[in-house]
């Protein structure tokens, strides 16, 4: 079975091993299981021990956890707080496509200027 683009793009943007592994780290420092952080966050007892479900995890899901464990959403994630995400480069189909996209704008946009049509 293949993998499409837009399940590429979400394990590029998301780690949910690590997510799950930092979960797991958060409940043992506070002396918790992970099934009782997923109980009082008001999900199923494995919620923090199985992979993400095809749709990926909510957010709400996650503040719930976050406020259970009594910690950022930030942390939670493996976001540091006040500091932006490292950036990451687009594939290369991504962008070779926004060239593409820019090009052809361009392009119609000198076809369609009235200095053009003088």
């Amino acid at each position: 079975m293949g993998t499409s683009a837009d399940d590429r793009d979400t394990r590029q943007l998301w780690d949910d091993a690590a997510f799950l592994r930092r979960a797991a780290a958060l409940a043992a420092a506070r002396g918790q299981h992970v099934r009782d952080i997923s109980r009082a966050a008001g999900m199923s007892h494995d919620y923090l021990s199985r992979p993400a479900p095809r749709n990926g995890r909510s957010i709400e899901a996650l503040l719930h956890i976050a406020a259970v464990l009594e910690i950022d959403v930030c942390e939670l994630i493996g976001i540091e707080h006040g500091k932006p995400p490292k950036p990451r480069k687009p594939p290369a189909d991504a962008e070779t496509l926004l060239h593409m996209i820019t090009d052809r704008v361009s392009s119609q946009s000198r076809e369609s200027s009235p200095e053009q049509r003088e």
